[in-house]
């Protein structure tokens, strides 16, 4: 049977109470609205205000305002120069070469509205100048520098990967004859000029007492010597027989740049040397030194009458008076020689005008002069020995730079320097006549 549904029946007393709690509301609602508070509920609608069109337009700022405002906060408008420097050129360091660079940058900088800024980077290796070259052109542009100094073979180096751009002084080195020739050889790649030549260091003899070397006989002169020659016979490198045998016109590379040592030239040199030390004109201290700085001590120490070094380490010495000797200069023809250089790292054509006019500056042979002869190396511009009259040297400081030729590349240097090494111990130790030397060693680049 179907089950009908019967709404239940409330009582009379509930009805009532829910009368009551009605009214009780909507009396309480009577008195919140007289009082001018909204209930939640409500949604009040605001006016917006009406927009004044003159608050549109762009305010319009003095021109001085706004040009210092910019210089203030733009690190473009502020011209910022940065330049990288080999540790031993930094010219925050504390030396009389590095006051004398920070002077003149300084002063430059203040003329031109520049805010300079200067980076110590290691010659070589990891973190080097040509390592963070590379790292900053790969992932981060904008830290490149403005401006570099690099030796001859980073330069090389860094306009073959595209690191530089060139000089944009036309004609700065091309046209102007007051520059040594191997400074000008060294700035070049592939027929553009990188590289704003500083100065030169050329492997010279120093010389002790009154040993002596004729300079007018080219390097056959060390056979008639006054006076022992010591030199780093067992450095890996081989820079004495190198120099010698280039002296001698011998190439040490092909068309290819591949390495090669030519016969006659290499036989001379050999004969040369072989003849020297029958002479006994070559200090025995040789066989056992492997760098300049070996034969530096030997020299100052009495044990050598001439040694074969760096002119840099010469004019060290005598300037900072590290010993009571003062060496004196000799050089009897042509020499090998290490160079540095401004290079332009930037391609921001609204800095160049000032990098060229920085590199003038700089280039300027009466600070060159004073510059490199407090830094210890060779100006690259004749013009700039005006400054070194004070200097004495046996030899004519414009021939010693007309007498330079520039260090073959590392790579070749690499290659060919083990092999003259060994070369020059066989002559020393008699392991074979010169002939049977020479031989030994042509074979040896095969």
């Amino acid at each position: 049977m179907p089950v009908k549904f019967q709404p239940k029946k409330y009582s009379t007393g509930l009805t009532l109470l829910v009368g009551v709690i009605l009214v009780f509301l909507l009396s309480a609602c009577a008195i919140l609205q007289e009082t001018g508070l909204n209930l939640p509920w409500e949604v009040q609608l605001t006016q917006l205000p009406t927009l004044n069109p003159s608050l549109l337009s762009t305010p319009t700022t003095p021109a001085s305002t706004l040009e210092k405002t910019q210089a203030s906060t733009t690190p473009e408008s502020a011209s910022i120069l940065t330049v990288w420097f080999p540790p031993e050129m930094d010219p925050k360091s504390d030396s009389p070469a590095a006051k004398l660079l920070l002077d003149k940058l300084e002063a430059f900088a203040k003329v031109n509205g520049l805010q300079l800024q200067t980076r110590p980077k290691a010659s070589k290796g990891s973190g080097g100048l040509l390592d963070s070259l590379a790292a900053a052109k790969a992932a981060a542009p904008d830290a490149l520098p403005d401006l570099v100094i690099l030796d001859q073979d980073d330069l090389a180096l860094a306009a073959s990967k595209g690191y530089l751009s060139p000089l944009p002084m036309e004609g700065f080195l091309r046209d102007e004859k007051d520059w040594f020739e191997a400074a000008r050889a060294m700035s070049n790649f592939e027929g553009q000029a990188y590289g704003a030549p500083i100065g030169l260091d050329p492997f010279v003899f120093g010389m002790t007492g009154v040993s002596s070397i004729n300079n007018n006989g080219g390097w056959s002169g060390i056979r008639t010597s006054l006076g022992k020659v010591a030199f780093a016979a067992d450095d890996p490198r081989g820079i004495f027989l190198m120099n010698m045998y280039i002296a001698e016109g011998g190439n040490v590379q092909d068309s290819l740049k591949h390495p090669v040592l030519d016969q006659e030239p290499l036989s001379r040199t050999m004969i040369f040397l072989h003849q020297a030390y029958l002479d006994r004109h070559i200090s025995t201290i040789s066989v056992q030194a492997q760098t300049e700085a070996q034969i530096l001590d030997a020299l100052l120490n009495g044990n050598t009458d001439i040694g074969f070094i760096k002119l840099s380490q010469l004019l060290k010495n005598n300037q900072e008076k590290t010993s009571a000797v003062t060496l004196r200069v000799s050089l009897p023809g042509q020499t090998l020689a290490q160079g540095r250089f401004w290079a332009i790292t930037t391609s921001n054509p609204a800095k160049l005008s000032k990098i060229q006019a920085l590199i003038l500056a700089v280039s300027e042979p009466g600070f060159m002069g004073e510059y490199t002869k407090a830094l210890g190396v060779l100006p690259a511009r004749p013009s700039a020995l005006e400054s070194w009259a004070d200097l004495t040297t046996e030899v004519p400081w414009t021939r010693i730079g007309e007498l330079s030729l520039p260090m073959p590349e590392e790579s070749i240097i690499n290659r060919l320097g083990p092999i003259l090494r060994k070369a020059t111990l066989d002559d020393l130790q008699e392991k074979g006549d010169p002939g049977e030397i020479t031989s030994r060693t042509l074979e040896s680049v095969k």
